[in-house]
């Protein structure tokens, strides 16, 4: 079938042979004029995009696309460039290159180049009638009237000579019908009437500030004289003033009537034409109204100047070809000069070269010309814009010329003076059109140029020369740069570069040129200090190499020929193929080839056996160490042979030193030589030769074998000492009658031993004797012990008699002593008490005078000592499970409030109190700010009334003057019992969650989410702090166990339903520190996605087919042959496309790596949504305990993913997750490949594969299921986590603990709202009818009104609003706290047991509790309970005249008693307690301290959170005062910008007063009546139902301001009936201009134009 492409021909053109169609219907002829439509518009731009074009020389994209690519403004900043360069600069056009705009779009700041076409319009003074607006073009909101004012400007620039006039294409081009209908559509939906185009020449004449008439009558005789062919009568009436026509020359009288007539007669043809532009609007159509301009068959007075200037420049041109035939320069100067060219550069001293440019010119042009001695023929003439490419050309080559040589002049100079910097300037000048020089090298430029400049006779360098040098010497620094990066790819490139001139550089061994060269340039650095190499050395370096490397192959050709022969066993071979020179293998023998042999053999074998290779060949270095090997071992060899056999022949023939000498020689290597054996080593020596010689048989040959190391015999001839190294020894018989080296070393060995065994007795003599002496004394001790035995047989009487004699002397002694002691007993006494006082004064004044000499050690002793039991009792406290009292009571004064806590207590609750309270301010001026910025915006543009702005900028200040912090100052005394009462019922609301609970799920979803927003939040302080966020998080839980409870029939529910609680925790933890925790766990890989620019995702096939087709169309300039619209299957039937979603998945699934390694960084998740994520999981087990592990955790999955990351990953701009900012908005691609990561994760998340119309992405699906066993092991790890009583360390006696009650900051509107709403549900949020919820409602009553709370009434319902809005404190109390005395409630008996307890153990100390309970207190025990006792009353009397901190109910009213009294108080609650099962007396109520233990931990952990606390506060404050700061300073500018607006309003109000009579204000109603007919003439009214437009004259509408200003009254009559009456709102209809609404209904009914509509109030009521 032939392929026909369809296209639209304009009506009139079909042809004559053609049948006569058919008549069509209304509707076809209004769709057929709408496609008419369609194509003269596109045809219109078509003749823009060609006569722009024509003006800036540069190619416009197509003509479907003309459109948007005017919208930024570059193509009509460049027009204006070109018809008014002065006023818009090439240097002022923003995003000349459209870079910017290519890669992120447009930008605000293109309007700029809009406004300078704009301005450029107003230098030539184009009439303003033509000017389409900013927006017009900008935003498109009227691109026909932009291509409508480019066709009247280029008619006014044909006028003034300075552009061509613009082409008429119609009938000329063609279109698809795709194109029509597109445009046809874009018209449509738009609803903009067509400008008419044909009639530009009539309003650009129309529009000069001239006597019309006369103009007109002028013209027209103009035209007249033009039919009448009278050339003398057309130019006198050319020259009449009237018509203000310039450039006028007699001489060209006839040429300007033959143009005119035939101009005349082409606008004639062209009117007279079927083919009429359909493009004009029905008004001005000829075929619509039958009426016809008297210019469209005239010519204009635009036109005839046009032609004008086109017929002078036409004899110009003639004269400029006649002047070059003629060679007369001085009359192509003039001509050249002429006023028509307007050639402003033309100068008199290049008159030459423009004679010989125009010439050549004109040459080339006649060549290409079929016949250039055909005189109608004009091809081969020049015209005006080759005569201004020539003067340019010649401008150009000559200036370049001056520059090039003054530029070379410099250079040469700088080279004389030997001044580098200033050399490296002159060559980097763009005037020296040199090569491209590099500053490194700039020391090589100087010193290779002054040595080539020496060299040269005339001493200066010239152009030609300083470029081929330049060219070598910058390829020199390239090189040396490459060698310095040690790039070995880039050295390569650079050393084959063509302007480097080295030669015999090979590609193959680049890496060996960069290791020669970085050694020659070390080798030059160390040298001389140069690090550059130049050109010869770098040549030299490449020789080298190259010589090297020939070197090598021919070497490696000689070890191939070594391994060949070592393969063949020839020995020859081997020794000549060692004796190539290529091996360079030094000291080879050939005598030793045997030996050779067996080593190479031995070598390539262990090659062999390495490498199971039976072909691997020997390397170089085996060779090498083999050949060392064999020399080696022949040496030692040799030398052991003649060794030997000089032994063996000095045995007999020499001396015993001579045979001692013989045995030392090292060759030898015999051990254990003495030379002190020397006559009997030769004796032993003789006998075993002389043994042996008798044992021998045969003849003597003299011939010994020796064995080299590795196997190979040689032979020594002793007696003729001759050698052989030969493998064929079988000739040879060796003698038997020679001592070899092992009987050799026999008997030296044997020699030896004997004479050191002798010397070893000699030197060991002295030990003998000392052997001998041992058993001489064992002989002694012999004797010795058969005498003691003798005595021990006899020892009881030899003991007997020894203890008889020494009693008696005792005895005799002791009687003697008794008797002098008994004569002195009293000086006895005194000796004994002197001395022994004496004794313990001097022990005890060295101890002193040792202390004070060590009194450091002494102290620090003390210390460790002391610094180990506060450890210890440290350690014992936190670590031990049952801590002993003695050890608790050094710590209990933990427990105790200091002056700081106060303080820091008091400092923390102002910033609260501040930070609440700034951030409401802030919000609500920031919105005023807002409203105010659009308010006065719309005054600007639109020049409405100042009431609006200023009755807001009234509120505003308000707002801002508003104090933050009245509190309940602001309230009346009589409603101090009805916030008492509050107080209790929000305390009740704060602590129990489920109220809050079942509260929400009685509201409607929208309602709840605006109680939460508003509420819930302000009333736990938008968590502050951590007891907030506690109970938060408790409400939170609360919360979502009692909708999955009551609410959630199936699991699935949870993802399909959109939970309410889900969506409130989701929202909770997207504020900043969710946010931040988010933004630190995915900004990374996200800013990794969007910097990659080469990451380009796209899985869909149509999307990638149809870019494969728009690749192919502008590649190869021609229409594609394929669908453009097709199916995925389709699309997926082209391995492009296949291919291009393979590479997508490979990038995608990499992408997908990164973000899912991030995401499992659990600890980055706020633990308030792992919490809840640990709740879910838990009510959704015990709710459905059937479903499986997996479908449980895909669901909190859901939570964790796809609710809380997956749309900070698909939009992370919109999430803070990267920084905002012009800069930074995301392009299509980036958002595409982000969304595409998104998706994945989603479905490895949540475990669903791709398969059905998904199934082309299947090889993505392992990838899914091994991500989704790490999402499961993700989310069991995220669910891991404390219950919040242990992260935050609270539980139900912490608001008894705490120094401080909690207070919250609400408006009284909120206190009334949540009022409200508890009365409303109050029964099923508290079923039970004992509940305390109901006794709190009654204690409130009935819901207030503000007027109620405030204790006024008169208040109009904007103030009502206002102080709606007020902050109050409220200090939260538990109106069912248990008082003192009261022991109904154990629990409080137990917190107050335990304070009495505190207070005990702190006075007086003992084992346990029980001990101390029973222990009578000593004296010092009680005053020191009753000093701590009046110190804690004088610290809280200094803190509650203070006035400043809400302190909780203390339990240190029972410590006011007596000491005896308050122990037995405590013996009795414990009793109690016991007794109750509150506590046991295990340990004598071990319970009890363990309490206070825990206690004395949980307030360290609370001041140190407090310290948090406080540094976060002070810096929260500070941002939100900078913040409040610019508020401030914002509302001043807004200030004085109002100020400015009254002075003005005043200033005219006086200048009216002045004038008089009818500029006097009206006092009276201004009510203006038009019909409908009128008003849908003017445009402001579209349409009415029911109403066709004829009856529109019937229809009368009224409007009148009405009493509020800025407001009018709309009514309506027809056929006298009155309609509706309409309210009009002025300014929201300035709102509605502002949101871009063009059209807006009345009633419901009538349909007007917004913009129009406030046109006519503000010209008909605000007279502007």
């Amino acid at each position: 079938m032939e392929d026909v492409t369809d296209t639209f021909v304009p009506v009139g053109q079909h042809d004559q042979d053609d049948d006569i169609p058919e008549r069509v219907s209304g509707n076809e002829m209004d769709e057929q004029r709408n496609q008419q439509m369609a194509y003269a518009y596109l045809v219109h731009l078509e003749e823009t995009k060609k006569w722009i074009e024509v003006c800036i020389s540069e190619e416009l994209p197509p003509t479907t696309e003309l459109e948007e690519a005017l919208q930024n403004g570059v193509y009509l900043a460049k027009l204006g460039h070109f018809f008014s360069a002065t006023t818009v600069p090439l240097k002022r056009i923003y995003d000349n290159d459209q870079s910017r705009y290519m890669d992120k779009g447009l930008h605000f700041r293109h309007t700029d180049n809009i406004s300078y076409f704009r301005k450029a319009m107003e230098a030539i003074n184009l009439p303003k009638i033509f000017y389409p607006e900013t927006t017009d073009i900008y935003d498109r909101k009227n691109m026909p009237r932009a291509i409508y004012c480019l066709h009247a400007l280029s008619m006014f620039l044909f006028k003034l000579g300075v552009a061509p006039q613009i082409q008429d294409l119609y009938g000329k081009v063609e279109f698809t019908e795709e194109q029509i209908s597109a445009m046809s559509q874009e018209l449509k939906k738009y609803g903009l009437e067509m400008p008419a185009f044909g009639k530009i020449g009539g309003i650009l004449a129309s529009e000069m500030p001239v006597d019309e008439a006369a103009l007109h009558a002028a013209v027209i005789a103009i035209n007249e004289a033009i039919e009448n062919e009278q050339s003398g009568e057309t130019f006198t009436n050319l020259r009449n003033p009237a018509v203000m026509l310039d450039n006028l020359c007699e001489t060209n009288a006839q040429k300007y009537q033959d143009t005119l007539y035939n101009a005349k007669q082409e606008k004639k043809e062209h009117t007279t034409s079927p083919t009429v532009d359909l493009s004009m609007s029905l008004n001005d159509s000829v075929l619509s109204t039958g009426e016809q301009d008297a210019y469209d068959e005239l010519l204009t007075q635009a036109e005839i100047q046009g032609y004008i200037n086109k017929s002078n420049l036409m004899v110009v041109l003639s004269n400029i070809n006649k002047a070059l035939d003629d060679s007369d320069e001085s009359w192509l100067l003039e001509l050249l000069r002429s006023r028509p060219l307007t050639l402003p550069s033309v100068m008199s001293r290049n008159i030459k070269q423009y004679h010989t440019e125009l010439a050549k010119m004109r040459a080339e042009k006649s060549d290409c010309a079929n016949d250039p001695h055909d005189e109608d023929n004009f091809d081969y003439q020049l015209n005006k814009d080759d005569i201004s490419l020539g003067v340019n050309t010649v401008n150009y080559a000559l200036e370049k010329s001056q520059k090039r040589e003054a530029a070379v002049a410099n250079i040469n100079q700088a080279i004389i003076n030997q001044d580098c910097d200033l050399l490296m300037q002159c060559l980097l000048c763009q005037d020296a059109e040199l090569p491209a020089v590099y500053q490194q090298g700039q020391l090589l430029y100087l010193s290779e140029l002054f040595k080539l400049r020496k060299g040269l006779e005339t001493g200066e360098l010239p152009h030609h020369i300083l470029q081929e040098a330049l060219s070598v010497l910058s390829a020199v620094v390239l090189i040396n740069s490459a060698i310095n990066t040690n790039n070995e790819t880039e050295t390569l490139s650079r050393l084959l570069d063509t302007d480097a001139c080295v030669d015999a550089v090979d590609p193959d061994y680049g890496d060996r040129y960069l290791l020669s060269l970085n050694k020659h340039k070390q080798n030059k650095l160390n040298e001389c200090g140069v690090s550059f190499l130049i050109h010869g050395e770098i040549q030299n370096c490449v020789d080298e190499t190259n010589d090297e490397i020939s070197d090598e192959h021919s070497r490696i050709d000689a070890i191939r020929a070594i391994n060949d022969a070592v393969i063949s066993g020839d020995t020859a071979a081997i020794v000549s193929s060692l004796l190539l020179p290529a091996a360079k293998l030094e000291t080879i023998h050939p005598r030793l080839s045997a030996l050779y042999q067996h080593s190479l053999n031995a070598a390539r074998q262990e090659r062999t056996n390495k490498s199971h290779d039976e072909d691997s060949a020997l390397w170089l270095d085996e060779i090498h160490d083999a050949i060392v090997r064999s020399n080696q071992e022949a040496d030692e060899t040799e030398k052991l042979a003649v060794a030997v056999g000089q032994i063996n022949r000095s045995i007999n023939e020499s001396t015993s030193g001579e045979i001692v000498k013989h045995l030392l020689n090292p060759d030898c290597s015999l051990r254990g030589v003495i030379s002190h054996c020397e006559d009997s080593y030769h004796s032993d020596l003789r006998t075993a030769k002389k043994l042996k010689e008798e044992n021998a048989t045969g003849v003597d040959s003299g011939w010994m074998k020796f064995t080299s190391k590795c196997g190979v015999d040689h032979l020594y001839n002793v007696i003729t000492m001759e050698s052989i190294w030969e493998l064929d020894q079988r000739a040879v018989v060796t003698s038997d009658r020679y001592l070899n080296r092992n009987e050799i070393q026999s008997v030296v060995s044997s020699v030896t031993a004997n004479y050191d065994r002798e010397v070893y007795l000699i030197a060991q003599e002295p030990a003998i004797v000392k052997i001998q002496s041992w058993f001489r004394r064992d002989l002694a001790v012999r004797r010795y012990t058969e005498q003691r035995d003798f005595l021990r047989n006899k020892l009881p009487a030899i003991v007997r008699i020894q203890s008889w004699w020494k009693g008696r002397q005792q005895r005799r002694v002791y009687l003697e002593r008794m008797m002098y002691l008994t004569e002195h007993q009293s000086d006895i006494v005194k000796i004994q008490a002197w001395y022994k006082m004496l004794r313990h004064r001097k022990s005890y004044t060295s101890r002193m005078i040792y202390f004070k000499d060590h009194e450091a050690a002494v102290i620090k002793i003390q210390n460790f000592v002391k610094t180990s039991m506060a450890k210890h009792n440290y350690y014992t406290l936190t670590r031990s499970d049952d801590p002993p009292v003695n050890v608790v009571r050094k710590f209990v004064h933990l427990l105790d409030y200091s002056q700081n806590d106060y303080e820091e207590e008091i400092e923390i609750q102002k910033m609260r109190t501040q930070i609440v309270t700034t951030i409401r301010s802030n919000q609500q001026v920031e919105q005023d700010l807002n409203i105010m910025d659009i308010k006065i915006g719309l005054l600007v543009k639109n020049r409405i009334t100042l009431q609006d702005v200023i009755r807001h900028e009234k509120n505003m200040k308000k707002t801002l003057q508003k104090d933050p912090s009245k509190g309940l100052k602001s309230l009346t005394k009589e409603m101090h019992d009805k916030l008492q009462a509050y107080q209790h019922l929000f305390y009740l609301l704060q602590t129990k969650p489920l109220y809050l609970a079942r509260l929400i799920f009685e509201m409607p979803q929208s309602r709840s989410t605006k109680f939460m927003e508003s509420v819930i939040l302000t009333l736990y302080n938008y968590a502050s702090n951590q007891r907030e966020e506690y109970l938060l998080l408790k409400l939170f839980e609360q919360a979502l166990r009692q909708e999955i409870i009551s609410k959630v029939d199936k699991v699935s529910e949870i993802v399909t339903g959109n939970p309410m609680v889900i969506k409130m925790v989701i929202h909770f933890n997207r504020g900043s520190r969710g946010m931040s925790s988010l933004r630190d766990l995915l900004q990374p890989p996200v800013m990794g996605v969007i910097n990659d620019r080469t990451l380009h995702i796209n899985t869909n096939p149509v999307d990638i087919y149809k870019q494969m087709i728009n690749t192919m169309e502008s590649e190869t300039g021609q229409a594609s042959t394929l669908p453009y619209d097709v199916s995925t299957e389709q699309a997926l039937q082209h391995d492009h496309v296949v291919d291009k979603i393979h590479e997508s998945m490979v990038k995608l699934m990499g992408v997908g790596d990164t973000f899912l390694h991030r995401i499992m960084l659990a600890d980055n998740i706020p633990y308030s949504l792992r919490y809840i994520a640990k709740v879910l999981r838990e009510a959704l087990c015990e709710k459905f305990p059937d479903s499986s592990s997996d479908e449980i955790l895909k669901i909190v999955g859901n939570l964790i993913y796809y609710r809380y990351m997956n749309p900070t990953i698909a939009a992370p701009d919109a999430f803070d997750i990267i920084d905002a900012g012009p800069e930074n908005i995301l392009n299509p691609d980036q958002r595409r490949n982000l969304g595409s990561v998104a998706k994945l994760l989603q479905f490895a998340a949540a475990g669903q594969i791709f398969e059905g119309e998904n199934c082309y992405l299947s090889a993505m699906n392992e990838y899914i299921i091994n991500a989704h066993e790490q999402f499961k092991l993700f989310v069991v790890d995220v669910c891991n986590v404390e219950e919040p009583e242990l992260f935050f360390n609270i539980d139900q006696y912490s608001d008894v603990a705490t120094v401080s009650k909690p207070v919250i900051y609400i408006t009284l509107q909120e206190i009334v709202d949540t009022h409200s709403l508890l009365l409303e549900h109050e029964d099923n949020v508290a079923p039970d009818k004992n509940d305390s919820v109901h006794e709190l409602l009654a204690d409130v009553g009935e819901v207030p009104n503000i007027e109620q709370l405030t204790g006024e009434s008169e208040y109009d319902p904007q103030q009502l609003q206002q102080l709606g809005a007020t902050e109050i404190s409220l200090v939260l109390t538990n109106k069912f706290a248990i008082p003192e005395g009261d022991d109904s409630d154990l629990q409080n008996v137990y917190i107050r047991t335990r304070q009495m307890v505190v207070d005990i153990i702190r006075a007086q100390g003992g084992e346990s509790l029980y001990h101390i309970l029973n222990t009578p207190p000593t004296e010092d025990e009680e005053e020191a309970y009753y000093d701590f006792v009046k110190k804690r009353s004088k610290q809280q009397k200094n803190t509650d005249k203070a006035g400043q901190l809400h302190r909780s109910p203390s339990a240190v009213g029972d410590s006011r008693v007596p000491f005896e009294v308050l122990k037995g108080k405590v013996s009795k609650n414990l009793t109690l307690l016991v007794t109750s099962g509150v506590i046991t007396d295990h340990h004598g109520y071990q319970d009890v301290v363990d309490a206070i233990v825990k206690d004395i931990r949980n307030q360290r952990l609370y001041r140190q959170r407090r310290r948090q606390d406080l540094v976060r506060l002070k810096t929260t404050v500070t941002s939100l005062e900078n913040k409040a700061a610019f508020f401030t300073d914002q509302v001043t500018y807004y200030n004085k910008y109002i100020e400015t607006c009254m002075a003005q309003m005043a200033g005219a109000a006086a200048t009216r007063r002045q004038s008089g009579k009818v500029k006097t204000i009206k006092t009276a109603k201004q009510v203006l009546k038009y019909s409908a007919a009128k008003l849908h003439e003017k445009g402001i009214l579209i349409e009415i139902e029911d109403h066709p437009s004829s009856q529109f004259k019937n229809i009368l509408f009224e409007i009148s301001q009405a009493d509020v200003p800025g407001t009018f009254d709309v009514s309506a009559k027809v056929l006298g009936v009155a309609l509706e009456n309409v309210v009009l709102v002025f300014q929201d209809l300035l709102q509605l201009q502002y949101e871009g609404v063009a059209v807006m209904k009345l009633a419901n009914i009538a349909k007007v134009n917004v913009n129009l509509l406030i046109y006519l109030l503000n010209k008909k009521f605000y007279g502007y």
